[in-house]
Protein backbone atom coordinates (compact mmCIF):
# COMPACT_ATOMS: atom_id res chain seq x y z
CA UNK A 1 0.00 0.00 0.00
CA UNK A 2 1.25 3.09 -0.73
CA UNK A 3 2.14 5.89 1.51
CA UNK A 4 -1.21 8.65 1.38
CA UNK A 5 0.89 11.76 2.79
CA UNK A 6 3.48 10.94 -0.48
CA UNK A 7 -0.01 11.31 -2.55
CA UNK A 8 -1.31 14.76 -0.60
CA UNK A 9 2.43 16.52 -0.51
CA UNK A 10 2.85 15.32 -4.45
CA UNK A 11 -0.84 16.20 -5.43
CA UNK A 12 -0.35 19.65 -3.12
CA UNK A 13 2.71 20.23 -5.60
CA UNK A 14 0.77 19.41 -8.70
CA UNK A 15 -2.16 21.18 -8.13
CA UNK A 16 -2.40 24.13 -10.05
CA UNK A 17 -0.94 22.59 -13.16
CA UNK A 18 -3.35 19.48 -12.75
CA UNK A 19 -5.95 22.44 -12.69
CA UNK A 20 -4.84 24.30 -15.14
CA UNK A 21 -4.33 21.60 -17.36
CA UNK A 22 -7.75 20.10 -17.20
CA UNK A 23 -9.17 23.78 -17.64
CA UNK A 24 -6.97 24.15 -20.68
CA UNK A 25 -9.11 21.25 -22.02
CA UNK A 26 -12.62 21.90 -21.02
CA UNK A 27 -14.04 25.31 -21.48
CA UNK A 28 -16.78 25.68 -18.85
CA UNK A 29 -15.69 26.60 -15.55
CA UNK A 30 -18.06 24.42 -13.69
CA UNK A 31 -17.63 21.69 -16.01
CA UNK A 32 -13.81 21.52 -15.73
CA UNK A 33 -14.02 22.03 -11.83
CA UNK A 34 -16.19 18.38 -11.97
CA UNK A 35 -13.57 16.85 -13.80
CA UNK A 36 -11.09 18.04 -11.58
CA UNK A 37 -12.91 16.44 -9.01
CA UNK A 38 -13.37 13.03 -10.58
CA UNK A 39 -9.67 13.25 -11.61
CA UNK A 40 -8.71 14.02 -8.24
CA UNK A 41 -10.51 10.86 -6.55
CA UNK A 42 -9.23 8.41 -9.12
CA UNK A 43 -5.96 9.74 -8.39
CA UNK A 44 -6.43 8.94 -4.96
CA UNK A 45 -7.93 5.45 -6.13
CA UNK A 46 -4.61 4.68 -8.30
CA UNK A 47 -2.25 6.00 -6.24
CA UNK A 48 -1.10 2.61 -5.26
CA UNK A 49 -0.09 2.04 -9.03
CA UNK A 50 1.93 5.09 -9.22
CA UNK A 51 5.62 4.57 -10.10
CA UNK A 52 7.27 7.36 -7.21
CA UNK A 53 10.93 7.14 -9.53
CA UNK A 54 8.64 9.24 -12.10
CA UNK A 55 7.97 12.39 -11.76
CA UNK A 56 3.99 12.89 -10.99
CA UNK A 57 2.56 15.85 -12.91
CA UNK A 58 2.83 13.78 -15.65
CA UNK A 59 1.40 10.80 -14.50
CA UNK A 60 -1.70 12.88 -13.29
CA UNK A 61 -1.81 14.96 -16.08
CA UNK A 62 -1.99 11.30 -18.34
CA UNK A 63 -4.94 10.64 -16.11
CA UNK A 64 -6.93 13.69 -16.15
CA UNK A 65 -6.29 13.32 -20.37
CA UNK A 66 -7.57 9.92 -20.64
CA UNK A 67 -11.08 10.61 -18.07
CA UNK A 68 -11.17 13.76 -20.46
CA UNK A 69 -11.83 11.55 -23.24
CA UNK A 70 -13.62 9.07 -21.51
CA UNK A 71 -16.31 11.50 -20.48
CA UNK A 72 -15.96 13.09 -24.03
CA UNK A 73 -17.24 9.18 -25.75
CA UNK A 74 -19.34 8.57 -22.41
CA UNK A 75 -21.65 10.75 -21.69
CA UNK A 76 -23.35 12.77 -24.59
CA UNK A 77 -22.10 15.95 -23.01
CA UNK A 78 -18.67 17.05 -24.44
CA UNK A 79 -16.27 18.40 -21.79
CA UNK A 80 -13.72 19.28 -24.50
CA UNK A 81 -14.29 20.35 -27.67
CA UNK A 82 -11.08 18.82 -28.83
CA UNK A 83 -9.92 15.73 -30.44
CA UNK A 84 -8.56 13.18 -29.24
CA UNK A 85 -5.16 14.05 -31.23
CA UNK A 86 -5.38 17.71 -29.86
CA UNK A 87 -5.82 16.40 -26.15
CA UNK A 88 -2.69 14.93 -26.67
CA UNK A 89 -0.70 17.67 -28.22
CA UNK A 90 -1.79 19.56 -24.90
CA UNK A 91 -0.55 17.33 -22.76
CA UNK A 92 2.91 17.13 -24.45
CA UNK A 93 3.19 20.86 -24.27
CA UNK A 94 2.25 20.77 -20.51
CA UNK A 95 5.12 18.13 -20.47
CA UNK A 96 7.64 20.05 -22.32
CA UNK A 97 7.27 23.10 -20.15
CA UNK A 98 6.68 20.67 -17.28
CA UNK A 99 9.48 21.70 -14.54
CA UNK A 100 7.49 20.23 -11.67
CA UNK A 101 9.57 17.45 -10.98
CA UNK A 102 11.95 20.23 -9.75
CA UNK A 103 11.47 20.18 -6.28
CA UNK A 104 9.47 22.73 -4.38
CA UNK A 105 11.78 24.31 -2.17
CA UNK A 106 14.45 24.64 -5.31
CA UNK A 107 11.96 26.89 -7.43
CA UNK A 108 11.53 28.65 -3.88
CA UNK A 109 14.86 29.30 -3.42
CA UNK A 110 15.10 30.16 -6.74
CA UNK A 111 12.51 32.51 -6.82
CA UNK A 112 14.16 34.15 -3.96
CA UNK A 113 17.40 34.58 -5.12
CA UNK A 114 15.80 35.90 -8.53
CA UNK A 115 13.67 38.75 -6.59
CA UNK A 116 16.93 40.05 -4.87
CA UNK A 117 18.64 40.15 -8.27
CA UNK A 118 15.98 42.61 -9.30
CA UNK A 119 16.02 46.39 -8.95
CA UNK A 120 14.31 48.51 -5.95
CA UNK A 121 11.70 49.39 -7.64
CA UNK A 122 10.93 46.22 -9.72
CA UNK A 123 10.59 44.84 -6.33
CA UNK A 124 8.57 47.44 -4.97
CA UNK A 125 5.92 46.83 -7.19
CA UNK A 126 5.70 42.84 -6.72
CA UNK A 127 5.10 43.48 -3.00
CA UNK A 128 2.29 46.09 -3.44
CA UNK A 129 0.74 44.01 -5.93
CA UNK A 130 1.63 40.07 -4.15
CA UNK A 131 2.11 41.18 -0.21
CA UNK A 132 0.27 44.03 -0.03
CA UNK A 133 -2.75 42.48 -2.68
CA UNK A 134 -3.28 46.07 -4.72
CA UNK A 135 -4.96 46.62 -7.24
CA UNK A 136 -3.43 48.02 -10.25
CA UNK A 137 -5.32 51.30 -10.03
CA UNK A 138 -4.40 51.52 -6.34
CA UNK A 139 -0.31 50.55 -7.54
CA UNK A 140 -0.79 53.75 -10.16
CA UNK A 141 -1.79 55.63 -7.15
CA UNK A 142 1.22 54.79 -5.00
CA UNK A 143 3.83 54.67 -8.05
CA UNK A 144 2.63 57.48 -10.62
CA UNK A 145 2.32 55.96 -13.91
CA UNK A 146 -0.59 54.57 -16.12
CA UNK A 147 -2.70 51.79 -15.61
CA UNK A 148 -1.22 50.52 -18.51
CA UNK A 149 2.16 51.31 -17.86
CA UNK A 150 1.82 49.29 -14.75
CA UNK A 151 0.30 46.34 -15.94
CA UNK A 152 2.94 46.14 -18.65
CA UNK A 153 5.71 46.59 -16.36
CA UNK A 154 4.83 43.77 -14.25
CA UNK A 155 4.25 41.58 -16.93
CA UNK A 156 8.03 41.98 -17.90
CA UNK A 157 8.92 41.93 -14.49
CA UNK A 158 7.10 38.43 -14.41
CA UNK A 159 8.90 37.63 -17.44
CA UNK A 160 12.32 38.45 -16.03
CA UNK A 161 11.62 36.16 -12.58
CA UNK A 162 10.39 32.99 -14.68
CA UNK A 163 13.64 33.29 -17.13
CA UNK A 164 15.57 33.56 -14.37
CA UNK A 165 14.22 31.05 -12.53
CA UNK A 166 14.24 28.65 -15.50
CA UNK A 167 18.27 29.33 -15.84
CA UNK A 168 18.86 28.83 -12.04
CA UNK A 169 17.56 25.29 -12.27
CA UNK A 170 18.73 24.08 -15.52
CA UNK A 171 22.08 25.35 -13.82
CA UNK A 172 21.06 23.04 -10.89
CA UNK A 173 19.80 20.20 -12.99
CA UNK A 174 22.93 20.53 -14.79
CA UNK A 175 25.28 20.11 -11.95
Amino acid sequence: MADHGTFIELYLHNESSLRAFIRALVRDRAEAEDVFQTVVLLLWKKFDNYDGRRPFGPWARGIAANEVLRMRRGSGRTPTPFSPEVVEAILDSFERRSTFHDKPSARLEALEQCVDALPDSSRQLLTLRYRQALAIGEIVNNVGGTIASVQKTLSRIRQRLADCIERRLTTARAQ
